[in-house]
């Protein structure tokens, strides 16, 4: 890239040099040329988003020192640095765990917050976020820009949540670039779930029929009667007659 080129007013500036001042961690210039080239990798979203570059010619005799002033000029040079999608949207983690009650009759708000970046701009920082099991929680947002937290809800509707059927969930997340749809990340949700109290105990039958002779013993046994609950723990699943 040639910014500048080392002339004076006749057309020559023998003894002329170039200077990039504070930006010559990232840039040189060729003193005679004016010929600015990139000396060190820059990474807009770790470093800066522009430059401004103050260039200055300054004078100097043959024996090298610099010539009395007036003997420079400077100009200030703005350079922008472009965007270029080189970030993937990205868990704060690759594994996340929590506990919480299976989810029966309501929805439930899972008990912590996930967060996820993309330092890139416009559609190269837009990503989805979904899971595995889009009918069992709800993601909000669902699509994002930048850096986001999000939000977890298990839904009543959904089945993964039943601790008697699991007393264990493992739910993969997904973000996926709008811009790039390679640009991927997952991470891993790990759900234990507690037990809830939510069933009844259940009769093997809603009417039982006897016929009882008269004149039977004290003691005599006249029907069986049984009933079950579903949940798990003792806490819930054991059920008595009275």
């Amino acid at each position: 890239m040639k910014l500048l080129q080392l002339t004076d007013v006749l057309g020559r500036l023998d003894n002329g040099r170039l200077h990039l001042g504070n930006a010559e961690l990232f840039f040189d210039i060729d003193p005679e040329t004016g010929m600015v080239t990139i000396v060190r990798e820059i990474d807009r979203e770790r470093d800066t988003t522009f430059f401004i570059l103050e260039i200055t010619a300054q004078e100097y005799f043959e024996n090298g020192t610099i010539a009395p002033s007036p003997s420079n000029s400077s100009t200030l040079t703005n350079l922008n640095i472009a965007d270029d999608n080189d970030n993937t949207p990205s868990f704060s983690k690759s594994t996340y765990e929590i506990e919480m009650n299976e989810v029966a009759d309501f929805d439930v708000s899972m008990p912590f917050d996930i967060f996820v970046f993309d330092m890139d701009l416009g559609d190269n920082g837009t990503y989805t976020i979904e899971s595995d099991y889009p009918d069992d929680i709800r993601i909000v947002p669902a699509e994002a820009f930048g850096n986001v937290t999000l939000q977890l809800t298990a839904l009543s509707s959904g089945t993964i949540f039943d601790y008697e059927a699991t007393q264990e969930v493992t739910v993969t997340l997904t973000t996926t670039e709008k811009a790039d749809p390679s640009h991927i990340s997952t991470a891993t949700l790990i759900v234990t779930l507690n037990d809830d109290n939510d069933h009844v105990p259940q009769f093997q039958q809603s009417v039982y029929t006897v016929q009882v002779e008269e004149n039977v013993q004290k003691g005599h046994s006249l029907v069986n009667i049984s009933a079950t609950d579903d949940d798990l723990s003792d806490n819930f699943g054991n059920a008595s007659l009275r």
